[in-house]
């Protein structure tokens, strides 16, 4: 995983959003911890991001209710079958 984001990084594969959906994607996919795997994983992908000279996400729009919470899932269930666009956009909604 921090492989492939520093590949990604070297040979300028992604724009920088998409590096990070990504990192964060791949993280909650492996789902290293029984709790959590979420909350870490959205950490990781903004820290990635201020590395790298961007801005933070919004992770959806306030406020972070139930419904946010289910379009956040809808959006990792399609990244889970390969279509990274709807966590893309949600990440700065």
């Amino acid at each position: 995983m921090f492989d492939n984001a520093h590949a990604w990084q070297e040979f300028g594969t992604y724009p920088l959003d998409e590096q990070a959906v990504r990192l964060h994607h791949q993280l909650t996919f492996i789902h290293p911890f029984p709790n959590g795997n979420g909350r870490c994983s959205r950490v990781m992908a903004d820290m990635f991001l201020l590395r790298h000279g961007g801005e933070q996400f919004s992770w959806g729009p306030a406020p972070h209710g139930p419904m946010v919470r289910q379009e956040y899932l809808a959006a990792i269930r399609k990244a889970d079958c390969g279509d990274i666009a709807s966590l893309l956009a949600f990440v700065r909604s």
